[in-house]
């Protein structure tokens, strides 16, 4: 994404991971060796590394649950993963006072009550296009808040 707001920040994720790709495969290389494997028993690669940290992070909620002191804690929550965004959600997400997530049906959906199938959606917020393709891996057609850097 050259000469776009993009740019630096895509640099840097891309420098983060390959600084943290390096020291998982020093670590990982000589575990192999410490059991007697070789260094060219790897089957993986930076390329699927950068893929597997996609599929976490536009994938995981972060949240705390109130009254606990611990920091907040990333999680997959079931099903909601699969919902796409909308300004007009269907579903949204809560916590109970345990700590379990889930995926709440909106009471006010017509098609619920209806029977009639729709589609599960939930809103990621007001968002412009760069950081809905940086956090999330995609951007929408018409996005009112949509933006434009100039520099």
């Amino acid at each position: 994404l050259p000469n776009t707001g993009l740019e630096a920040p895509l640099a840097a994720k891309e420098n983060a991971l390959r600084k943290e790709w390096d020291g998982c495969m020093r670590r990982w290389l000589g575990e192999l060796r410490s059991l007697g494997g070789k260094s060219d028993d790897t089957t993986t690669d930076f390329t699927l590394f950068c893929w597997a940290d996609s599929v976490f992070w536009t994938r995981v909620f972060e949240y705390r649950v109130d009254g606990q002191s611990i920091p907040a804690l990333y999680h997959w929550v079931p099903v909601a993963d699969a919902c796409n965004h909308s300004y007009t959600p269907t579903c949204y997400w809560s916590v109970d006072k345990d700590g379990s997530a889930m995926l709440n049906l909106k009471d006010t959906q017509q098609p619920w009550t209806s029977g009639l199938p729709t589609e599960l959606t939930y809103t990621y917020g007001q968002k412009p296009n760069a950081e809905l393709l940086f956090s999330h891996g995609f951007c929408l057609d018409d996005n009112p808040y949509d933006s434009v850097t100039w520099s």
